[in-house]
């Protein structure tokens, strides 16, 4: 193991994948690893391409100390230079890995997927590699119903130890940026305009648990762009969207709705962190997530989180927990329509509309109680999921790859399967 050798392909981006890969290359070098980090960029659905040395450069200007590091450029800089690798691990989509496959060396790769079994065109390209990592049981079962063979090893991310943070003083800050008065609670939801993301439903949902009188605010972080209703998905631009379902509701409704702050822009590593310090719960009615990095850092922070009942996240948030959402599993869509990873045969959830309601209704009136279960709730996960053990996991998944041909990955290595 002292003379393993890593070379890591992931995005330098503020997506799952993005965080998770950033994450997973920092705790390598704090290990003593000696790793190459490849950042890399999206080229279309299909392709894929290392950035360019300017190209870093500009992303790092844009997303300073994202993924919680300290020194993201030192990060980069530090693990330029090739290492002369053993092994390879692709932490991006399995739509690229075709691409990053290298002659004569052995791959794991990491796998986010959020319904119930994998694309049929996703089978073949995973039994190219050598192992597969997962972050959570979700997923792990998700892969098992096609490929029951395939080794897999759950790897949650690291996330949590050694970090930059920001003070509170940077969340009251935003919160006079954002002209909200002390007294208003505020719900707050992270992540691009997608169908999988279902904003639409978090939206109407929000906007009939209250009314314009309530002290609440939904500030919703999304993506300057988003996608409109099945069946072609239409790109617009996310205040538009919003608009829609705004003037939908209040036809609907016939009276004034409450405070929704719409952020159609990627934040930053500290905007991030200051949102999570201004946000009073996380609120999320996705279809399905494998992990969920911004609830995961809304449950380490020990704000209360509202949520879909069905995902990686019960991982880290249990089963059954006070904002846990009911939901009803029903057929995903065809989606994306002009490449499909989605289809009828696969199953995704509804998150019920009257449970959200009820979640976030609750989340005001006991303030104090989910609170209070949120900080003890944020201690347990921290035990949990510790950087050191989990890093050592993820060295096992290599042992375990550079174990003699015919070895068993579940007795040579950390196959949590």
């Amino acid at each position: 193991m002292s003379n393993l050798r890593l070379r890591v392909c992931s995005l330098l981006d503020s997506s799952d994948y993005g965080l998770i890969g950033i994450g997973f290359v920092d705790s390598l070098r704090k290990a003593g690893i000696p790793v190459q980090w490849v950042p890399l960029k999206r080229l279309g659905t299909q392709s894929v391409s290392p950035m360019a040395p300017d190209e870093v450069q500009a992303c790092l200007s844009a997303i300073q100390q994202l993924g919680k590091v300290d020194d993201l450029a030192g990060l980069v800089k530090s693990t330029a230079a090739s290492v002369n690798h053993d092994a390879v691990f692709l932490c991006i989509e399995p739509e690229y890995w075709p691409r990053l496959l290298e002659s004569g060396k052995r791959h794991a790769g990491y796998v986010l997927w959020d319904s119930s079994r994998l694309p049929t065109h996703w089978v073949r390209i995973l039994e190219q590699t050598d192992a597969v990592c997962v972050p959570s049981r979700f997923t792990q079962e998700a892969i098992q119903r096609s490929l029951p063979e395939m080794p897999l090893f759950r790897i949650p991310p690291v996330y949590s130890a050694g970090h930059a943070q920001v003070s509170a003083d940077a969340g009251e800050a935003l919160r006079s940026a954002l002209d909200l008065p002390d007294s208003t609670f505020v719900f707050y939801s992270m992540g691009p305009w997608l169908p999988q993301n279902n904003q639409r439903d978090l939206v109407r949902a929000f906007a009939q648990a209250f009314d314009a009188q309530d002290p609440v605010t939904l500030v919703l972080n999304t993506s300057e762009e988003g996608l409109g209703v099945p069946p072609w998905y239409s790109k617009s631009a996310t205040d538009a969207l919003l608009q829609i379902e705004l003037d939908r509701l209040m036809k609907e409704r016939n009276t004034d709705l409450p405070a929704i702050c719409l952020l159609p822009y990627t934040l930053n590593g500290l905007a991030m962190e200051a949102l999570h310090h201004l946000g009073d719960c996380y609120v999320s009615l996705s279809h399905g997530t494998a992990w969920d990095m911004m609830a995961y850092l809304a449950a380490l922070r020990g704000n209360p989180v509202v949520m879909t009942k069905w995902g990686g996240q019960c991982d880290f948030l249990g089963s059954d927990w006070p904002g846990a959402i009911d939901y009803r599993l029903q057929p995903t869509p065809v989606w994306p329509p002009s490449a499909p990873l989605n289809w009828p045969d696969q199953r995704w959830a509804q998150p019920s509309i009257d449970s959200a309601m009820a979640r976030m209704r609750e989340a005001v009136e006991a303030r104090d109680a989910h609170e209070a279960r949120a900080r003890r709730a944020a201690a347990e996960i921290a035990r949990a999921y510790p950087e050191t053990a989990i890093v050592s996991d993820l060295l096992e998944v290599f042992r375990a790859l550079s174990a003699p041909v015919g070895a068993d990955p579940a007795t040579e290595g950390a196959n949590l399967s």
